[in-house]
């Protein structure tokens, strides 16, 4: 998971107003959209994530990495 977070002047105050989740993971018997879902769930339930919400807006992208090289 990497985060990128972007803060912009806001009248005279610096202040968070964006936040970007990139999850890469590897889950053997999860296909794509489930992975996805996963991730989408964790980014709408996380304590974290519901006291930021409608004050930074907050984005996740989901990739799921073939586990068979």
């Amino acid at each position: 998971v990497s985060a990128t977070v972007t803060f912009d002047k806001v009248g005279d105050a610096w202040t968070i107003t964006r936040s970007e989740l990139d999850v890469i993971g590897t889950v053997p018997g999860m296909d794509e959209a489930a992975f996805d879902a996963a991730a989408q769930d964790a980014k709408n339930n996380c304590p974290v994530s519901r006291a930021l919400a409608g004050n930074v807006e907050l984005s996740v992208s989901a990739t799921l990495e073939d586990s068979h090289p």
